[in-house]
């Protein structure tokens, strides 16, 4: 609980707000783009987290990956376009609301899954990280040979 407590001390800067706000409206700005894909996104603004803080950094990168995401549903909800891959599945419903002027209600129910998603998430790693990462550091040698040919055979199946 003590680590927790820290990493909120480090949160809880208004610089870190700031730039995450400035992630969030880049980040929706980017993913509104068809082809500029979240982690270009990133990629872009790596060089300015390089100058901040760790934790301002890291916040900035989140905020603009996390704006992406969500952003990449306006241009398949209203063009048809996915702005990210991962927007493709948003077309379908997204275009139909469109069509019948239901474009603000769609946008709008893009946003709170996004939402809902989102903090679930991140609910589910603040609990849950400490035993992922000590099943992680458990693995050894033979551990990662298996996952990489599991991984392999998944690839070549599909």
């Amino acid at each position: 609980m003590s680590e927790f407590l820290q990493g909120l001390n480090l949160v809880s800067n208004p610089a870190t707000f700031l730039w995450c706000a400035f992630g969030a409206v880049l980040g929706i700005i980017l993913g509104a783009l068809p082809g500029l894909t979240a982690t270009m996104g990133i990629a872009l603004v790596i060089p300015i987290s390089y100058q901040l803080d760790t934790a301002t950094g890291i916040g900035l990168l989140l905020a603009v990956y996390c704006g992406a995401v969500s952003g990449a549903s306006i241009p398949a909800i209203l063009l048809g376009i996915p702005g990210n891959p991962n927007a493709i599945a948003t077309i379908e419903d997204g275009q139909l609301m469109t069509k019948k002027g239901l474009a603000g209600q769609a946008l709008g129910g893009a946003v709170v899954a996004s939402l809902i998603g989102g903090l679930g998430s991140e609910i589910f790693l603040i609990f849950f990280s400490p035993l992922i990462a000590k099943m992680t550091l458990a693995f050894g040698p033979a551990e990662k040979c298996t996952l990489a040919l599991v991984g392999i055979v998944i690839i070549a199946a599909v």
